[in-house]
């Protein structure tokens, strides 16, 4: 396979997504710092990013399999009908430079998935602790404030009146 059927675009794709894997990784560690100090004001602004990572990937690889499927055809070892291949199947039709780099980008590649998969299930059990903790405090609150004289059993607001009885606001 020869540059004009696009070694360098199917580069370029899977540096891109390296590039964006980066970007997903540092996010990440981010999220990971501001739930771990209980700064969730941070957190918005990172899922927002995040997200927009996610989205930024999926539109590159959709154009990466297109990549690869047109170079598949080009070298008669796919049909335009069939499953998608990966940049692998391409590799010994490559000259041995692009082979060599993009083996490299797909090493780097699954190293960034496996961080990003760490992060994920850190940051998630920093997320379960976090609210188990909320839990635990609400109920220690419950047990040593008993019922509250502004709110009724259910959490609905009850007004005192002038003769001290109590009404019940249900618009609350």
């Amino acid at each position: 396979m020869r540059d004009h059927i696009g070694a360098s675009e199917l580069t370029s794709l899977v540096e891109a997504e390296v590039g964006i894997c980066d970007e997903m990784v540092h996010l990440a560690q981010r999220e990971q710092h501001a739930l771990a100090r209980f700064r969730p004001a941070h957190l918005p602004e990172l899922l927002a990013a995040q997200d927009d990572c996610a989205h930024r990937f999926a539109r590159t690889h959709e154009a990466l399999e297109a990549s690869i499927g047109r170079a598949a055809e080009h070298v008669g070892i796919a049909d335009a009908g069939s499953p998608s291949l990966d940049v692998s199947a391409l590799l010994p039709y490559l000259p041995p430079d692009a082979r060599e780099r993009l083996e490299d980008l797909r090493s780097a590649l699954e190293g960034r998935a496996y961080t990003l998969a760490v992060l994920n299930a850190q940051n998630a059990l920093l997320v379960r602790t976090g609210l188990v903790q909320l839990g635990q405090t609400a109920n220690v609150l419950a047990d040593v404030l008993g019922e509250s004289p502004a709110y009724g059993a259910s959490g609905s607001v009850r007004l005192p009146t002038a003769n001290h009885t109590l009404v019940l606001d249900r618009q609350a």
